[in-house]
């Protein structure tokens, strides 16, 4: 079967600068900014739907970005374990050996199945012995769009799970919130696991 050219001018450069995106940009740590501004340029309609944010800080970050609910979790964990695979193996790459993924999402996000799927290989690679040097953060307002989330359920479905810490902390207190997450930085560093 012949995948069929794109027929317009148009067509034919947003496929091509789609191509452009690859596995290797993430393989070999491209920033944030760089994949967003080349994103933006093949797919200009996504700052419409806002899916991406419409800017990108003018300084420069090691971090991956993605702002599509729960989708982003198996890039976060496919960029955790390259971190935590390289150290292993001793390869340079565009983040440092003590270097963590940190990943976002809602709690309305959590009842996903692609959010419990990364959630879970997290857990399972860790627990295997290969480090996944990766921090969930859950945002639980007890509300998924419109819709109220049971009260308990994040901690319930996260606190007693085998090979991931789980810490629950008030985000209207900075200090707390700087505390709790310098101390699971420290844990996800010293024992590669989520």
């Amino acid at each position: 079967m012949r995948v069929a050219e794109p027929t317009t001018r148009r067509s034919r450069e947003r496929a091509r600068q789609r191509e452009e995106l690859d596995d290797c940009d993430v393989a070999l740590g491209a920033r944030a900014e760089e994949l967003g501004r080349r994103l933006v340029r093949a797919e200009p309609e996504l700052h419409a739907r806002a899916v991406i944010p419409r800017h990108f800080p003018a300084f420069e970050v090691d971090a991956a970005a993605a702002h599509v609910h729960h989708r982003h979790l198996p890039r976060a964990l496919g960029v955790a374990f390259a971190i935590g695979r390289g150290k292993r193996l001793g390869v340079d790459s565009a983040w440092p050996h003590d270097a963590l993924a940190v990943c976002s999402f809602g709690d309305a996000s959590a009842n996903h199945s692609t959010a419990q799927g990364a959630i879970n290989a997290a857990c399972y690679t860790a627990h295997s012995g290969i480090p996944v040097p990766l921090l969930f953060v859950c945002e639980d307002n007890g509300w998924g769009i419109s819709v109220p989330t049971p009260k308990g359920w994040i901690e319930a479905t996260f606190a007693s799970r085998p090979g991931l810490r789980y810490a629950q902390v008030d985000g209207t207190d900075p200090l707390a919130v700087h505390g709790a997450t310098v101390e699971l930085a420290e844990h996800i560093r010293t024992t590669g696991k989520p």
